[in-house]
């Protein structure tokens, strides 16, 4: 991979845009370049952003030297660039302020020349501290000096030469992420991302395990033991001490059993990497309880996968399962196996789908395989000319699951920053219509009153409805006229065949249903098929069975 730096200022008020364009055209012809464009000019930067077109290698950034130019990186949010960089060189004083919200790198160094201005240490390890909570990639160039060499470039006796996950240099082009060990403190950063996931894995796993462990009419427990599989379960930990999966997976069924709704809950955590697992087995050793038992194992998902599935098979009643599968990028899951598990009476998975990634860079010799065994064929190729390629290989994905994988493969989608660029989607795979509404329950529903989708990782205060509006909710209405005119089906075919689509749960449904044969005229029809005593049709509430004819 070969930078290309110009010395001017592309985003100067006397650089037309026509020009600006042809530069770009440039920069994305020579997509085996890497181009970095750096800028003071912020506030024409974000003015001109919308009108050009951000090709993968060309990074942007903007200069921030001290704490007045801090506002730069607001601007540079902007900007629907593959990275966004900080160039804080020369640092002249402290960042206050600075919100690293959406940067990917910050590059941080000291003046050089013959009036060079002094840079203090205590600037820059805020900075690295700072990067370090955030995810961000951290490069520390240069001390300062006389000389751009003279104090050197190690801080706290290292060299800090981290850059931003997109962009590492494969066969000479602009390529895919660099390669990670799995147990590096990079990847144990605790994001947004990652706390709106365990969210939702907390939420879904308390409905779940109520539901299945709840006892009947007549016995005591539906089922005696349930069961967890965490199958890429990582350190079970963060950097900064936030619980990982497997403890979200305990802490959950240790209410649940305690709330007298579940018996006994067995949880699998399987991790490969020794570093990983090492502290693993530190956090699941201090995870107790006598109807919660947590077993760590140093294996693959695929190991673990292939026994849980030749375990179940031989289950009889069948064993409730869910699997929770949440690969470091796309590697490691084969589709073959998700097809044999999901053949398992009551078992279901959450599956992390990244997109992001393997859309920029599928062209790249290294993601073939991984997509070739997650696909089960080369269906993912339809998608290297595809205009918005991570909704093409939902789409495809979603169309070789449902051909006798899972009849529901429900996605939610994650975005990476406030441009709404999806990074991945949580995709739920199930043969059991109740899982299906349960789980998108828990991606829409929020603690309390507030309700999201999709899920985003904006602050909860920031979280909104797409489709804002009081019942009966016309906008739904007029869906369900749209799509199912002509047709007439019960109101729980209706749910399992509509509840992928849009942010609607059950009582909107029903809500938007009864507004609508209450309309004049009608504009539907609702027949009752449960009857009274005196073999009337019931009138009260919406039943399951009742069917819907849409004129």
């Amino acid at each position: 991979m070969i930078f290309v730096n110009s010395m001017s200022d592309l985003f100067h008020e006397l650089v037309p845009l026509d020009f600006i364009k042809e530069v770009f055209g440039v920069m994305r012809a020579a997509e085996r370049h890497t181009f970095q464009i750096l800028t003071k000019r912020h506030e024409r930067l974000a003015e001109l952003a919308p009108s050009l077109s951000w090709p993968p290698n060309v990074w942007m950034g903007v200069s921030i030297e001290n704490r007045r130019w801090v506002v730069r990186a607001d601007y540079l949010r902007r900007v629907p660039a593959a990275v966004r960089f900080i160039s804080a060189e020369p640092l002249l004083g402290p960042l206050d302020g600075l919100d690293l919200t959406g940067i990917h790198w910050l590059i941080v160094g000291g003046e050089s020349g013959p009036r060079h201005r002094p840079i203090k240490p205590e600037w820059v390890r805020v900075l690295r501290q700072q990067c370090e909570r955030e995810g961000v990639a951290f490069f520390f160039k240069q001390w300062g000096g006389l000389r751009p060499q003279s104090n050197g470039r190690l801080l706290d006796g290292r060299e800090w030469n981290a850059m931003p996950l997109a962009s590492s240099a494969t066969n000479g082009r602009m390529g895919r992420p660099r390669d990670i060990p799995d147990d590096a403190d990079e990847k144990w950063v605790y994001t947004e991302h990652t706390a709106a996931k365990h969210e939702i894995l907390h939420r879904y796993l308390g409905a779940w395990l109520a539901i299945l462990g709840r006892g009947r009419k007549g016995t005591k427990w539906r089922h005696k033991q349930l069961v967890l599989v965490d199958g890429f379960a990582g350190r079970g930990r963060y950097i900064g001490g936030e619980p990982g999966s497997p403890k979200i997976m305990f802490e959950r069924a240790v209410e649940v059993v305690e709330a007298g709704l579940a018996e006994h809950v067995l949880i699998r955590c399987a991790e490969p990497n020794a570093g990983n697992f090492a502290h693993l087995e530190e956090v699941c050793d201090g995870l107790r309880h006598p109807q919660v038992k947590i077993v760590p194992t140093k294996e693959t998902f695929e190991e673990i996968g292939t026994r849980l599935a030749e375990w179940a098979e031989k289950q009889h009643p069948a064993v409730p399962i869910f699997v929770l599968v949440d690969p470091y990028g796309i590697r490691g899951v084969r589709l073959s196996l998700l097809r044999r598990l999901l053949a398992i009476e009551r078992l279901e998975i959450l599956l992390t789908f990244m997109v992001r990634d393997p859309s920029r860079f599928m062209k790249e010799g290294n993601y073939a395989e991984p997509l070739t065994a997650l696909f089960g064929g080369d269906a993912w190729r339809e998608c290297e000319q595809a205009a918005n390629r991570p909704e093409c290989l939902l789409l495809r994905f979603q169309d070789v699951v449902r051909s006798g994988v899972a009849r529901w493969a429900t996605p939610f989608r994650v975005f990476e920053d406030e441009r709404k660029t999806v990074l991945y989607y949580l995709v739920h795979l199930t043969n059991s219509d109740l899982g299906m509404r349960e789980m998108k329950k828990a991606m829409v529903k929020k603690s309390g009153d507030m309700t999201f989708w999709p899920v985003t990782i904006r602050p909860p205060d920031q979280l909104e409805l797409e489709v804002a509006e009081a019942p009966p909710y016309p906008t739904l209405q007029d869906r369900l006229t749209e799509m199912y005119r002509g047709r007439t089906l019960a109101f729980l075919d209706l749910l399992n065949e509509d509840y992928p689509h849009g942010v609607w749960l059950e009582p909107e449904y029903r809500a938007a249903i009864k507004a609508m044969g209450a309309a004049d005229p009608p504009r539907v029809e609702i027949r009752r098929q449960r009857l009274t005593d005196r073999g009337k049709p019931a009138t009260r509430g919406l039943k399951y069975e009742d069917l819907i004819s849409f004129p």
